[in-house]
C-alpha cells in the first residue's frame, strides 16, 4: 500500500526548497539583469517562486491528515502541485505573446483539473476522519 503522508511529506520538503532556490535567480533579476539563464520573465519567476514555496508548505500540512485511503488523492495533489508552478517557469523562458500559447493553456487546464479533483477526493476522505477524532 503507498504510504501517501511519506510521500506528500518528503514531495512537499524538496518542493518547498526547490522555491527558496528560486529566490537566486529572482535576486539576479534585482541587481538589473533582463535575462537570466533561460528565464526572461521576472514576475513569471516569482509567480513559480511563490507558488513551489505555498504547494510545498500545502503538503506538508496535507501529510499531517492523510489517512490511506486518500493516497490516489495524494498523488493527485502532488502531481497538480509540481506541474502548476512549473507552468509559470515555463513561462519565464517564454517572450511576451508566447507564455499564453495553446500548449500552455492546455497543461495548465488539465493541471488544474486534476488538482481540484485531488483536493476534493483528499477532503472527502479525511474530513470524517479529522470529525470523528
Amino acid at each position: 500500500m503507498l504510504d501517501i503522508d511519506v510521500l506528500l511529506r518528503a514531495s512537499g520538503l524538496i518542493q518547498l526548497t526547490f522555491g527558496v532556490l528560486l529566490g537566486w535567480p529572482l535576486a539576479l533579476f534585482h541587481t538589473g539583469l533582463t535575462k537570466v539563464g533561460p528565464f526572461v520573465s521576472m514576475k513569471r519567476v516569482l509567480q513559480s517562486h511563490i507558488d513551489n514555496m505555498l504547494m510545498g508548505i500545502i503538503q506538508l500540512v496535507l501529510s499531517m491528515f492523510a489517512p490511506a485511503d486518500a493516497a490516489m488523492a495524494g498523488l493527485l495533489i502532488m502531481i497538480g502541485a509540481w506541474v502548476n508552478p512549473q507552468i509559470f517557469l515555463a513561462q519565464a523562458c517564454l517572450p511576451g505573446p508566447k507564455q499564453l500559447g495553446k500548449p500552455i493553456r492546455v497543461i495548465s487546464t488539465l493541471s488544474f483539473i486534476v488538482t481540484s479533483v485531488g483536493f476534493v477526493w483528499f477532503l472527502v476522505a479525511t474530513l470524517p476522519v479529522i470529525l470523528a477524532s
